[in-house]
């Protein structure tokens, strides 16, 4: 599924008039994290280009997807969240 949503992205670039408009490594990423969801990873690719206009970078790179989607915090085995007080 992941080539079929790369090339989902490149073909959507190119009727936009703009083919380069993403690289390489973010077409994948993006269908990477989609989980095989065509709508998803359009989103994801929608809320780069958002992005990258308010930037006004000339081409949108994994970079900024992961500045924009971080990865979450790993909790560290063996110490818990607080837990919140239960109200009544």
């Amino acid at each position: 599924m992941k080539p079929q949503l790369v090339e989902l992205l490149q073909e959507s670039a190119k009727r936009a008039g703009n083919p380069g408009l993403m690289n390489a490594e973010l077409a994948e990423t993006l269908a990477e994290h989609a989980a095989g969801n065509p709508r998803v990873m359009m989103n994801l690719a929608a809320e780069c280009l958002a992005v990258g206009v308010r930037k006004e970078v000339a081409q949108l790179d994994a970079g900024l997807f992961f500045e924009l989607f971080p990865a979450p915090n790993v909790q560290v085995a063996g110490r818990r969240r607080p837990v919140a007080a239960a109200t009544r």
